[in-house]
């Protein structure tokens, strides 16, 4: 009686590729969900961003500006000679069919000197609209 205790060559392979297959799957979807989650955390900053434009504009007295900029990838909010903040895009977000910069000026009172609407590109997303409304300085921020 020759009994051999152990797993032979091919059950351990096949094990192998079921826990490879498995990782391979849980890998791409944890880099999708870290992305995307990397995206919403850059709009919520920007939203905050815009809020305290306006604030910075209210309590100053003075007409503070957003800038979004195209070819650096970056936005960021100042006075006139004076940079309040500034912030990197995530690689995977653009804006689209705009020039190289944008410019949303809050005037003193808190308005938006003019309206308009910026759409965002999200690389495998859905896009973003970033539309400036007159009046009480409002922007809306809405998935497309």
């Amino acid at each position: 009686m020759n009994k051999q205790h152990g797993f032979t060559l091919l059950e351990t392979l096949l094990v192998l590729l079921i826990v490879g297959v498995i990782t391979f799957f849980s890998i791409r979807i944890i880099a999708h969900t870290q992305q995307k989650d990397e995206m919403e955390q850059f709009f919520q900053n920007l939203k905050a961003d815009v809020a305290l434009t306006q604030s910075y504009a209210m309590a100053t007295g003075v007409p503070t500006h957003l800038l979004l900029r195209t070819t650096e990838q970056t936005y960021k909010v100042y006075q006139i000679g004076k940079t309040i903040k500034e912030v990197p895009y995530p690689p995977s977000v653009k804006l689209k069919n705009i020039g190289a910069l944008v410019i949303i000026t809050y005037l003193s009172n808190g308005s938006i000197s003019q309206f308009s609407t910026y759409y965002f590109s999200r690389e495998r997303m859905s896009d973003y609209r970033m539309t400036t409304n007159l009046g009480k300085g409002r922007v809306r921020f809405s998935e497309m």
